[in-house]
């Protein structure tokens, strides 16, 4: 089965140059020049759905991401995705015998959508947000990085070198917590490689990120097969 991944596409509208069985968008879908509901809700469903709706793919499936407030301040705006598009908010679906968990929240980072609370507090949320993981998932769809993997912020925020992924998250994703967990895509750090595989727990991390810190078209879509 071949799959593809992407990420922070933040109103670009990329080509998929092969088909492919399923497609996957790990958030962070709108443009960054206007956050209100309104443009949003007319951008989503107006602009993002026909485009990913009409992607060579047999399945889509997409979460949000820190920057698509509509779907967690005012969802009652948006209609359901079009036929063969699937939005997973911190639930799971199945697709050809895969079974995919997709989820938005993060740690707190700066004001944006879909954060956890900031400090200690924020650990012990993300922490009993996992664990709504089910344990025979095979591909994880997260819009934060698991904590040290892809994760680390470089250019232009001031914060140069941090790690900012979710520690809670890197501790599930293991064979005694998530056996069958094949592969972790997420984005949200955009200045990092699209991909990374960690031998010693045999799971397929992927940051899938298209853009850069100025939100210029950067990478393409990762294509694997499962």
């Amino acid at each position: 089965m071949k799959l593809a991944f992407m990420a922070d596409t933040h109103g670009h509208l990329p080509t998929l140059y092969e088909e492919v069985d399923i497609v996957f968008h790990c958030g962070d879908i709108c443009p960054a020049t206007d956050h209100s509901n309104a443009f949003q809700s007319f951008w989503v469903q107006d602009v993002f759905y026909p485009w990913f709706a009409s992607l060579p793919a047999k399945h889509k499936v997409f979460i949000s991401g820190n920057h698509d407030f509509v779907f967690q301040t005012a969802p009652q705006t948006l209609v359901p995705p079009p036929e063969g598009v699937t939005y997973l908010e911190h639930n799971s679906c199945e697709i050809n015998g895969l079974k995919i968990f997709g989820s938005p929240w993060q740690p707190w980072f700066y004001n944006w959508a879909w954060n956890a609370p900031y400090g200690p507090a924020g650990e012990i949320f993300m922490k009993e947000k996992w664990k709504d993981i089910p344990g025979d998932t095979n591909i994880l769809l997260t819009h934060c990085p698991p904590y040290g993997i892809l994760d680390a912020v470089e250019t232009g925020s001031g914060r140069e070198g941090e790690r900012v992924g979710c520690k809670e998250l890197l501790n599930v994703c293991n064979p005694v917590d998530l056996p069958q967990l094949k592969i972790a895509a997420f984005g949200h750090i955009h200045e990092n490689p699209p991909k990374f595989f960690d031998a010693e727990v045999g799971i397929t991390f992927i940051n899938a990120a298209f853009v850069d810190n100025q939100y210029r078209l950067l990478n393409k879509p990762v294509i694997m097969e499962i």
